[in-house]
This record gives structure tokens, sequence and C-alpha cells, in this order.
């Protein structure tokens, strides 16, 4: 399994075994570099073992607050350790940060894992042909064990082809299932109980507009603070826009060795003149990179041996070609992720009220079925018998059928179908953000100051 995910961690290798418990992990070192981090880590008393993916913020704080624990590391795997002795199944609400972590707990023979607030960090798990409990950063580590069968996920199938991505809750095999994002999950006795240690409170703060803007400012430059405590290089993706050259601004007050990288896009979509205005004034070393039509097949290829699930995002060759030449000077690098999302950046968060009450459609699946139709003429079928893709799609996905004859056949203008395609999906996927998934295979961590828990609520 662990060599199946070499690229997460390849300065380091660790395998702890117990009698009903079996543990591995690959490490990328970012704070503590020495031996001393490494994985599997046990705990003082020996009882607990744990495996961590993710950063803690502020666990230097939360240390000084457990002085009753011995510690022998200067990491924040071992504060998680210390946390769950002191707190047991309480300990995500002490938790801010990203994180996926696993425990063994040698006394009360069973495993609590937890995954952060907003599924930075993965968490998939499976139940084997023998019923044992498996579960990894990776799908492809979950395969490796030969003991889970690869059966496609139709309703996971049907969303993708609605949406173009996977439902986040879910996996494209049927037997390989996610830990949602702000969840705690507990295997004991060969039972799996899930529960949800947070959501999103309701109320709504008394605050002047002011007051917010001044208070969002602070807990900015906080994060920022926070999150760029590391022993390796950081640097920063600058597109130009307004989230990333926020984050450059803030992060070079406390780096004055910032490295910047940014994509050059063709065209209209070309960011970089107002990124290399941003690097220049904050004296940046700016670096960027660009994509050929040519390179595009061969990068396509490269793409499909990586990625565990299908992603119909055109994004992702930009993203994989700026997280391929980061990752070879860089181990840590701060993202703008989820600004737009969670502040309304995009057009049709303003323009989703209008239409809203007209219901929903999506031109994707339209995208799909058009070319499925011409398809089946290629291959074979006669004009005017392609009801033949029409069956297929009954028999195996009859929800998208159904959405397709209640939704897209609607009274939408081509203008308002796309936008409320938007605003359905990304609504859904708002509080979900794996950027572990983003980074594609490259052994680097992505770090998205936005998404402080502070900033959240």
């Amino acid at each position: 399994m662990t060599d199946s995910i070499i690229h997460r961690g390849p300065d380091d290798e660790g395998h702890e075994y117990f009698q009903n418990c079996f543990l591995g992990f690959r490490r990328l070192a970012i704070v503590d570099l020495s031996k001393d981090g490494h994985q599997p880590m046990y705990s003082d008393t020996k009882n607990e073992c744990i495996v961590f993916n993710g950063e803690i913020y502020g666990y230097r704080d939360l240390k000084k607050e457990i002085s009753e624990y011995t510690f022998k590391s200067n990491t924040d795997t071992e504060v998680i350790l210390a946390l769950y002795q002191k707190y047991g199944s309480e300990l995500p609400k002490h938790l801010n940060g990203m994180f996926s972590v696993a425990i063994w707990d040698e006394e009360k023979q069973q495993l609590f894992c937890v995954r952060d607030r907003f599924g930075e960090k993965p968490f998939y798990y499976a139940t084997g042909k023998n019923s044992e409990f498996i579960f990894a950063s990776e799908i492809k580590a979950i395969l490796a064990t030969g003991l889970v069968d690869k059966e496609l996920n139709d309703e996971a199938v049907s969303h993708f082809l609605r949406h173009s991505y996977i439902n986040g809750h879910q996996s494209i095999y049927k037997n390989i299932k996610v830990l949602p994002p702000a969840s705690q999950l507990v295997y004991k006795n060969g039972e799996i109980e899930i529960s949800q240690y947070w959501n999103l409170p309701a109320e709504e703060l008394n605050i002047t507009e002011n007051d917010a803007i001044q208070k969002f400012k602070s807990l900015v430059d906080k994060s920022v603070e926070k999150q760029l405590i590391a022993d390796v290089k950081v640097g920063a993706f600058l597109s130009g826009g307004l989230d990333s050259g926020t984050l450059v601004a803030l992060s070079s007050r406390y780096n004055s060795n910032l490295t910047t990288l940014g994509f050059e896009y063709q065209g209209e979509w070309n960011e970089m003149p107002e990124a290399r205005s941003i690097s220049q004034k904050y004296n940046t070393n700016h670096k960027e990179v660009s994509l050929k039509d040519e390179e595009i097949p061969n990068l396509l290829v490269e793409l499909l041996k990586k990625l565990d699930e299908p992603l119909a995002d055109t994004a992702i060759l930009a993203t994989y070609t700026i997280c391929e030449e980061a990752a070879k000077n860089m181990t840590v690098v701060i993202t703008g992720n989820a600004g737009d999302e969670l502040f309304g950046g995009y057009k049709w968060y303003q323009k989703e009220k209008e239409i809203l009450d007209k219901g929903s459609a999506n031109p994707s699946f339209l995208t799909f079925y058009k070319i499925g139709s011409t398809a089946s003429e290629k291959i074979g079928f006669r004009k005017g018998q392609n009801y033949f893709l029409d069956k297929i799609f009954r028999a195996k996905f009859p929800d998208i059928v159904s959405y397709q004859k209640e939704k897209v056949h609607s009274n939408f203008t081509k203008k308002e179908t796309a936008l409320l395609l938007k605003s359905n999906t990304e609504y859904e996927h708002l509080y979900d953000f794996p950027l572990d998934k983003t980074n594609l295979n490259t052994p680097m961590k992505w770090i998205s100051p936005i998404l402080f828990r502070e900033i959240i609520w």
C-alpha cells in the first residue's frame, strides 16, 4: 500500500504491526525534519499509535496547554496524540488545521479516525473481502491490497455525467467510501460508526461592514502567519487575481525570500502582467510556466496514470504543469483556493437568485448527450436510430434520463442554464476542498489560508 503512494511522502516510510491492526505511512517532512517526526508515531505511554496527514495550526500553543504529557519531538503529530489522551473522542474540537488522522488505541482495541472540517485532506476507506477495514489517502493504495473489487459506483458515474466531477462524499468505486469533511469514524469489533463533529453555525453576526473588513484583514494575516511555519522552502501560486495577490502581500511580511509561480494563459485569460506587478511590488522571486498545444496529448496520458477518478476540468492541465514546476524547488505552496467559493467571487453566485424560481438545468449533460448521439452514428448506427444509447442510459443510469427529461427541456435561456449549473454544483461542493487531489501526486503540500477556521465562523 505505501509503495503505491511513494509520491506523497518521499522522505521517510514507516510501518507498525499490532495483533489487530497494521499502520503504514509515507512522510513528506515539513516541520521537524529529524527522525523524531517518523510515523507511525507512538504516544508517551505506547498505548496509542498515530498516522497523520496534514498540519495543525498553532500546535505550539496547544503544546503548552498539555503539561502532563512527556513530549519527545517538536511535531504537531505528537500534539495530536497528547490531545487524544486528554480529550478522547472530543479531540476534533481542539484541532485547527487541515488533517486526516487515524489513531490505534491498543487498550480500547479501536481505531479512531477524523477528517478536517473542509475536507482539505482526503480519507478513503473500504471493507475488504475478508471483512478487513482498510483506509488510505488515495484510492490506489486501497486497490493495491487486492482485497477490494474495482466495481463502478453507478451513482458516482451518474453524478459525474451530470456535473463533470465526482461528488466529494463518494468515490468512483462502489466498495470504496469517503469519510465526509467534519466527520469522525470509530472502527471497533468489526463495526464502523461515523458521526459529524461540526456544522456551520446558522446564526448571523451583528457586525458593521467596516468592522467586518478589519476583522477579516486581521484573521487572514493571522492565518498566513500560522501556516507559514515550516522548516522547508515555501512558495506561493500567483495568478494576478485578488485572492493570490492578497496572500502574497501578507506572506512577504513573514518570508523575505518568497518565490512566486504563475501560469501564463494565452489571450484574454492571461493575468501574468498583473502577477508581475504584484511580484515587483513585494520583491518576490517570480517564475512563470506555460503549456504548448503540442504538449497536451502527452500530458493527458500522464494525468490518466495519476488520477484515481475522472475529472472533466481542463484547468487540470495548467494545475498539473505548475505543480510539476513548483515541486522542483518548493515543499509548501500557498494558494488562494476557496476565496471565490466562500465570498461569492463567481458571477453565477450573484445571478442565481434572479433565476432560482425557474428550477435548474445542466448544459454539461446536454454536451455529453450530443457527443454520445454523434458517436453512435460514427460507430455504425444509422441516422435516426440513436435510441440505442437511450436504452443503455435508461437501464444503467435511470436518474440521468429522468434528470434530462425534467430539467434539460425546461424553458431556460442558454445563459440561465449555465448560471444554474455553476450555482447548483458549486454550492453542493462548497465545503469540500480536497487540496491533496489538486496537487496531482507531486511531493508538495498546498496550504489555503482562507480556509482558516476562525475566518469561516
